[in-house]
């Protein structure tokens, strides 16, 4: 198997991970102060879009490559099936 062709698809990457708040602390005057934090929600959505389409063409590529696999083994036994049935042994 050593011959035979790796498949050269792209790999998706890794998974996108959701950052976590940015909190920062707001002075609302007479010694009272709040945190607020909000998370990048639309980059996050964004990057999850990208992945999800990197990964739907890496496996229709894997899909392909492995169809392609199974024709020439499929073909590689036909031809040892009538080596064999004509007496010559491969």
């Amino acid at each position: 198997l050593k011959d035979y062709p790796a498949p050269d698809c792209a790999k998706p990457g890794d998974k996108p991970v959701m950052t976590k708040e940015a909190r920062q602390v707001v002075q609302a005057g007479g010694g009272l102060a709040f945190t607020t934090g909000t998370r990048d929600v639309k980059t996050y959505n964004e990057q999850v879009a990208a992945y999800n389409a990197a990964l739907a063409a890496y496996t229709h590529c894997m899909d392909a490559y492995v169809d392609n696999a199974q024709a020439d083994m499929g073909a590689i036994r036909d031809k040892v099936n009538q080596a064999v049935a004509a007496g010559k042994v491969p």
